[in-house]
């Protein structure tokens, strides 16, 4: 089955921690009258990378690629990681969808910034301010490895891997909802590629900027049906307006997994759906009859 992609050399995704950089859910639970909180983060790049986009020189573009990682490496995630870890102990959330969990590696390892895992960084941070967290679930997104070809100042073996995450809370009980049976699942890792993908052509051959899903049941006390998801941005090509039919194709697919996973496997309680969707009142009216996600439902 061939994924629709559109290819354009101004395409290239760019972390937002604007539209839903922190969101607060509370969920009164329906059968034990308990409250459940969760809290959403995308924890961002690090780095401008919209203008690698417009380089067609193979050298040149692996000095923008240098660049990039200086500017991850001057954004030292630990620090961020930190601050992000206080108000998470303060919120006291029994689960996290994280998106943009970036993994910095050089001959497979991570080191000093910008080799940094950012799960880890702040799974650490989180135990340093006495509050246990573990891993759940994630999708794969992007996932690029420089192999052979060096990177200025950092040799060759450069590889770059973004993920969204669910972390639990350490006493919180929860299984992997397997989202396989749906049609239009690509599956990765724990969770679902959409069919529906930005791409663009660089010196070094073509990327797709892969965007999924994933979800989480809640096992216990206050049973829910946990999904974390980041959508395209609304106009990856700011030169093809229909561009933004990407980021609308992706919710409406998300609506539909959800609907025939839940079908096929019924939720333990409430569905939540947290992430990055990139979408507000300011987006365009329905184009093609897509409507903007910020209206979905």
């Amino acid at each position: 089955m061939r994924r629709m992609g559109i290819i354009s050399p101004k395409i290239f995704i760019r972390g937002s921690v604007i539209l839903l950089a922190i969101l607060f859910l509370h969920l009164s639970n329906y059968a034990m009258g308990k409250e459940t909180t969760v809290v959403t983060f995308n924890l961002f790049l690090g780095a401008e990378i919209q203008s690698l986009a417009k380089i067609t020189d193979p050298v040149l573009f692996l000095f923008g690629v240098k660049d990039a990682l200086d500017q991850v490496a001057a954004n030292d995630f630990r620090e961020r990681a930190e601050a992000l870890a206080a108000v998470i102990v303060e919120k006291d959330p029994e689960l996290i969808g994280l998106q943009e969990v970036y993994n910095f590696k050089i001959n497979d390892m991570n080191g000093e910034p910008p080799f940094r895992n950012y799960q880890n960084d702040l799974l650490n941070a989180l135990a340093d301010q006495g509050a246990c967290y573990t891993h759940a679930a994630a999708v794969t997104n992007l996932d690029l490895n420089f192999g052979p070809i060096p990177v200025p100042s950092y040799g060759p073996n450069v590889s770059i891997t973004d993920r969204d995450v669910i972390l639990r809370r350490c006493d919180v009980d929860t299984r992997v909802v397997d989202l396989s049976s749906f049609l239009l699942c690509q599956p990765s890792a724990n969770g679902c590629n959409y069919y529906t993908v930005a791409e663009v052509t660089t010196p070094l051959g073509p990327i797709a900027f892969e965007r999924g899903y994933v979800a989480v049941d809640v096992i216990g006390s206050f049973p829910v049906r946990f999904f974390n998801t980041h959508l395209e941005v609304r106009l990856p090509d700011p030169d093809q307006p229909f561009s933004a039919l990407i980021q609308r194709a992706q919710a409406m697919e998300l609506i539909a997994a959800i609907n025939a996973i839940n079908l096929i496997d019924i939720p333990p309680g409430p569905v939540i759906v947290v992430g990055d969707i990139n979408s507000s009142p300011e987006d365009p009216d329905t184009i093609q009859g897509f409507k903007p996600p910020y209206t979905c439902s």
